[in-house]
């Protein structure tokens, strides 16, 4: 039931940040977060990007000029004593 609670907090954050709906979205578990992809790759539109949503609940947009590999390696960076 806490993984549950925790995904969908992830989902508030993402929706409140992005100003997106989360159906036509995917959320993936990653070190540190959550990854918010658009759910069907083959029909992303233009310019859509990745959200990272960082279990201290921060939301960033991945794109020019960071990567989601940047994104993820400064919350691992963060999360280190």
């Amino acid at each position: 039931m806490r993984a549950h609670k925790i995904e969908e907090e992830a989902w508030r954050v993402f929706e409140r940040a992005s100003g997106h709906d989360r159906e036509k979205f995917r959320l993936e578990r990653v070190e540190g977060g959550w990854v918010v992809r658009w759910a069907d790759r083959a029909s992303t539109p233009m310019g859509m990007a990745p959200w990272v949503i960082a279990d201290d609940g921060e939301a960033m947009r991945v794109g020019y000029p960071l990567s989601l590999k940047t994104v993820l390696a400064e919350i691992a960076r963060r999360r280190t004593p």
